[in-house]
Parts: structure tokens; sequence; C-alpha cells
């Protein structure tokens, strides 16, 4: 959310200010690209820090943001480059440091809630549409000198909408779309399923429960001593999760109220 402020924030700065002179007739590249380059791999550097260290601990959740975190900004640089390669016939430092922050942008909302191949996906999702919403502000005639509402606006926005599809239960303790949360996520759940495994001749691809769902189940029996002891802790809420709480919440005791 955070990058997506930014986005829009510079959005509406460039509309007040208007464009610089000469531009867009006159090409007005980096002055130093070293610097460029060196400021790259130091901000790569440090968001190993910001995603890592928004777990609050020193456990397997940082330890998956910071992998997140690296393999999306790799992903992310390399997809920007073979796009320049494909169209322009040669590949930049500019537009491969433009990568690493497209990945890293997209992966940030979802570093401690995703695992696998997802940051693959994240990290060249957000590259190839940073790379084409860059290509706007000539279109459309804001001067967005520092690429912040092609990169960070539309790569936040790209990084929070596959959130909702890769987010893994086992990584962050919430499912996304892909691992089963939306309407089969109350029968997965369901403690008749748990205890009634699918049989190996079945091919439907919904479980073996009871006839008696958790769905269906009556408040007396949800709220009877021997449910509440099976219960599964109560998973953080999206105010928690934001606020970096989500790990310590999932440690609690189950909810019995």
């Amino acid at each position: 959310a955070i990058h997506i402020n930014a986005g829009v924030a510079a959005l509406a700065l460039v509309m007040v200010l208007g464009k610089r002179a000469g531009w867009p007739d006159q090409a007005m590249p980096p002055h130093n690209l070293p610097f460029v380059m060196l400021g790259a791999g130091i901000l790569w550097f440090g968001w190993f820090g910001f995603n890592g260290g928004s777990a609050f601990a020193a456990d397997g959740v940082a330890a998956q943001a910071v992998l997140n975190t690296f393999v999306a900004g790799a992903v992310g640089m390399v997809a920007w480059l073979a796009i320049e390669w494909k169209r322009d016939g040669q590949a930049t430092t500019l537009g491969g440091a433009s990568g690493v922050v497209a990945g890293l942008v997209a992966i940030t909302p979802a570093a401690g809630f995703v695992g696998g191949l997802a940051p693959i996906v994240f990290g060249f999702v957000a590259s190839v549409c940073c790379y084409f919403a860059i290509q706007l502000k000539a279109k459309f005639g804001y001067d967005d000198s520092l690429d912040v509402v092609g990169i960070h606006m539309v790569g936040g926005i790209v990084g929070g909408v596959l959130l909702g599809f890769f987010a893994d239960a086992s990584v962050g303790g919430v499912d996304g779309l892909f691992f089963g949360d939306g309407a089969l996520s109350s029968a997965r759940s369901s403690p008749s399923c748990r205890s009634s495994p699918t049989p190996a001749s079945s091919r439907s691809v919904l479980p073996n429960c009871s006839t008696t769902s958790w769905a269906s189940e009556s408040a007396a029996t949800r709220n009877s001593p021997a449910s509440i002891r099976r219960s599964t802790p109560r998973r953080p809420t999206s105010t928690e999760r934001a606020a970096g709480y989500g790990q310590l919440m999932m440690r609690r005791a189950p909810d019995v109220r």
C-alpha cells in the first residue's frame, strides 16, 4: 500500500508541477549510471532487512521473506533486461536497476505470505507490467522523471493482486485463491473432513466429509468442549497482519470464545 500511495502522490505532484523544460523532445538519461547501480545494490541489500525484519523474529518466516525478496528482485531484473533485448536489441544497466526495484516492490506485501515458485511469478509479472507502464508517460504527457508511477504504483498494485492468489498458509497462515481459500475453505478446514480421509478410489476433488459439515453444525456443537479443544488457533485479522503481528497471533492459544 505504501508504494501505491507513493505512486499516486507522485502522479498528483507531476500534474501540478508540469513538465521539465525540453521534455520529452530531449533525452534526459541519468547523469551517473555507476551511482545508479551502486544505489540499486544498496537498496536491494536494505530491502532484505525491511522484508525479513517484518517478522520481528529470526525464524522461518523471516528466512522465507529474505529468500522471496532476493528471488523476486533477481527475476525482475532478468525479465526487464530480456524485454529490452527483445524490443531494442540491447539491454541497459538502467533497465536492470529498474527491474530489480519492480520485483522488490511487488514482493514486499507478500514476502512473509508466499513460498515456492511464487516470488518468480511476482518478479516476472511486475517487471513486465512496470516496463510497459512507464511507456505511458510519453503517451499521456506526465513527466514522471523517476518512474515512481510506473514502477512503484503499478508494481505495488501487481504485488497486492498476486498476493490474493499465491498466499500460502504454510508460510503466513493465510491461504490465497490458488491454495483453497474461498468457497471450499470451510469444507477443507472442517473437523469432520480431517477425521475421515478421502479413500484412494475416490476421484472427487472435494474432501470425503461426513454428512454433517462444519458449516451445517449447530452453534451448540461448535461451542462444545470437544469442538473447542480441536479448534485451530485464531488467524490474525487483516489489520493485525498489516501491522506485522501475524506470526505473533498465530502462536497464541486457540480462541475459545
